[in-house]
């Protein structure tokens, strides 16, 4: 078995079987969209100023290459956002879960992308960010803050997770790649 999955490995990591796919990384300034990006492409964790300017890295997940834009949080930037749906495979969405305070406004601006019509048939995985935190909130109580109640059916997805301690962001990005590569399939 050991081979089997071997080869299986080497097999898709060949250039032929790797798919591309543009997302976005959004949420409001300080929920960790930028340490996120670093963490997956570095491997190691900062606190970084806010992000005043889209910024474009790669970022590869498995099978799929992810041009990954992260646009930054604060409410001049969120006016960008929609700029950037054009050709978009997926977007994540990153929710500080220890900012209590921040909660509503990042509640309204996850429901204008699960509402836009433009992104009917995107994946949005949401990271409830920070759980090391001692105020952060349970999946449950994040779920509800957020407003959210049927994620199946709007190919939504949340995942609790640490930026910080490198806890959870893998099975976000396995689901996510899994929703990627199908949307690419049928397209």
């Amino acid at each position: 078995m050991f081979l089997v999955n071997w080869f299986k490995k080497l097999f898709y990591s060949l250039p032929m079987f790797q798919k591309e796919a543009k997302v976005l990384f959004l949420g409001l300034e300080n929920a960790g969209k930028t340490s996120m990006m670093l963490r997956l492409t570095e491997n190691r964790f900062a606190q970084l100023d806010p992000t005043n300017f889209a910024v474009c890295k790669e970022v590869k997940v498995g099978q799929v290459k992810f041009r990954a834009f992260d646009l930054g949080g604060q409410e001049s930037m969120r006016r960008i956002w929609k700029d950037y749906f054009q050709g978009l495979n997926g977007i994540i969405y990153i929710v500080d879960s220890a900012d209590h305070e921040a909660l509503n406004t990042s509640k309204t601006e996850l429901a204008k992308l699960i509402h836009d019509p433009n992104l009917a048939n995107v994946p949005i995985l949401i990271f409830g960010n920070k759980i090391d935190k001692v105020k952060a909130l349970s999946e449950q109580g994040l779920l509800y803050e957020l407003g959210i109640t049927d994620l199946e059916k709007k190919n939504i997805k949340l995942f609790m997770c640490s930026v910080a301690k490198n806890a959870g962001i893998f099975e976000g990005f396995e689901w996510f790649s899994q929703q990627v590569l199908s949307n690419t399939d049928k397209k």
